[in-house]
């Protein structure tokens, strides 16, 4: 019986020991990780009951990559990692091995990192040091800053390395102020490998919604494209509670605004379009609309942190989201994706062609302003609107109809995630993730292309609307050295 007894004892002592020693390594792990974070920023924030993770550089000083809130809750991780000082170093290792891209144009280097998540194909290094031309997987070339005095040196390009023309500009714009048409000309049949612009037939997928929307977008051009099939997407259907929950928070928003319409812009002359789009704002208001107009085109103290800036739109109805070109085709910029959808509230579109907008934007979910006769009669409809919530809430519906999830501020983001991010958003972003994605899948390799006719292919397809220099209203040009228009 003692022996038994002894026995229980000596179990029972060995297992206190046991649980001691594991808190005390638990305790010492989470002292290394505060230290780390006294020196790299914080690690993780405490919210409510859940452990959240804020901004953290992965690496030393030479930081490639940063993750943030945003990016980590899209990634692919199943636990709440801790960042120590063995892992970092693991993964500046890894690192090495991703592709490289680098962008030939200094000026147009992107101040962001690309995360390192399943839809960027695990991640890239960005660069915009010439040095590492030869070991360089991509180059990007900016339609903005393009200088045929300044292009590599042919004999340094390697069999597997792709030029990549990228272009966030409208047909208009670099015909008309950049001279595409007449640059690259030369530069045809065997320089250019891929384009990465917004058009939806780019080699890299560069349309300007946030990056975090992919699957969203994907999803709206798959169930409206006769190609769909080809597009690859996680299809999951919302839940009972989900679309429950999501029609509340609608409801709510919608209760919180407090203004009609806002505009934001800066652009009131130097292009053709921005003369049309202001002289359209100037009939909605003396046909009784109230617009707040923000932007050097009206109130210039536009909130620079994005938080602020998303939380000024997010108090009106309607947001105009006038393009500065007319009937270009893809043409849709971050003033629907970004001012409208992701503020919460319903674009009133111009611009787009009607079927270019349907192919991409989830159903009802904008006002086109080329379906009206008249300002008059918009201003009606929006007027009605305003005064009957229901039908209102009919422009949100795609919240909890949709299976995928666009990001929305004040649902899915809040305040504190976007909390000192600049107001610029991560439209380009989203263009170097599917460059790095099809790096990183080695498309660059499987098969070597050349775009014949950068030109043709840019242009082609596009209304006469669109390329003539004045859109085909009655403007004259004037001024020297730069684009000015006025109505005729």
């Amino acid at each position: 019986m003692r022996l038994k007894l002894k026995a229980y004892f000596t179990a029972l002592w060995c297992a206190c020991c046991v649980i001691v020693t594991y808190m005390y390594g638990t305790l010492m792990k989470k002292t290394d990780v505060l230290e780390i974070s006294k020196e790299s920023g914080p690690v993780h924030e405490e919210v409510g009951n859940s452990n959240r993770l804020t901004t953290m550089p992965l690496y030393n000083d030479e930081v490639l990559f940063t993750l943030n809130y945003s990016d980590y809750a899209t990634e692919s991780f199943t636990g709440r990692a801790e960042f120590t000082e063995e892992r970092m170093e693991k993964n500046e290792v890894e690192a090495e091995n991703h592709p490289q891209i680098l962008v030939w144009n200094a000026a147009q280097t992107p101040g962001f990192r690309i995360p390192r998540d399943g839809m960027c194909g695990g991640g890239c290094r960005l660069s915009d040091d010439r040095a590492i031309l030869y070991e360089s997987d991509a180059v990007v070339f900016s339609m903005k800053e393009f200088n045929a005095d300044d292009i590599p040196n042919r004999n340094l390009r390697r069999s597997d390395q792709v030029y990549v023309w990228w272009s966030e500009e409208s047909p208009w714009m670099t015909k008309h102020i950049y001279n595409v048409s007449e640059t690259y000309t030369a530069y045809d049949e065997n320089f250019f490998n891929w384009t990465m612009t917004y058009k939806t037939n780019s080699d890299v997928n560069g349309m300007m919604f946030p990056y975090n929307a992919k699957e969203f977008v994907m999803e709206q051009m798959k169930s409206r494209s006769k190609n769909g099939k080809d597009i690859k997407i996680n299809n999951r259907m919302k839940s009972k509670s989900e679309q429950d929950l999501l029609r509340t928070q609608a409801l709510k928003l919608i209760r919180k605004k407090t203004r009609s319409a806002i505009w934001i812009a800066s652009n009131c002359g130097y292009t053709a379009a921005a003369v049309l789009r202001r002289k359209i704002v100037t009939e909605l208001q003396f046909s009784g609309l109230e617009v707040d107009i923000f932007g050097h085109c009206g109130d210039p103290n536009v909130p620079e942190d994005l938080a602020e800036f998303l939380n000024l739109i997010s108090q009106y109805k309607f947001n105009l989201a006038f393009e500065n070109s007319f009937h270009c085709r893809d043409y849709i910029t971050e003033k629907f994706w970004y001012n409208s959808l992701y503020a919460g509230t319903i674009p009133i579109v111009w611009g787009p062609t009607k079927s270019d907008i349907e192919a991409v934007a989830p159903a009802k979910s904008f006002i086109f302003f080329e379906d009206y006769n008249s300002t008059e009669e918009l201003v009606r409809h929006l007027n009605s609107l305003e005064t009957e919530d229901n039908a209102y809430l009919e422009y949100f519906s795609w919240w909890w109809k949709s299976s995928e999830t666009f990001p929305i501020y004040g649902i899915h983001d809040v305040t504190d995630d976007l909390k000192g991010r600049k107001a610029l958003f991560d439209f380009e972003l989203n263009a170097f993730c599917d460059l790095c994605r099809l790096l990183n899948e080695g498309t660059h390799k499987k098969a070597k292309k050349f775009v014949r006719s950068l030109e043709s292919w840019w242009f082609h397809g596009e209304s006469t609307k669109c390329l003539d220099i004045n859109h085909g209203a009655k403007l004259v040009k004037y001024g020297s050295g730069y684009q000015v228009f006025e109505l005729d």
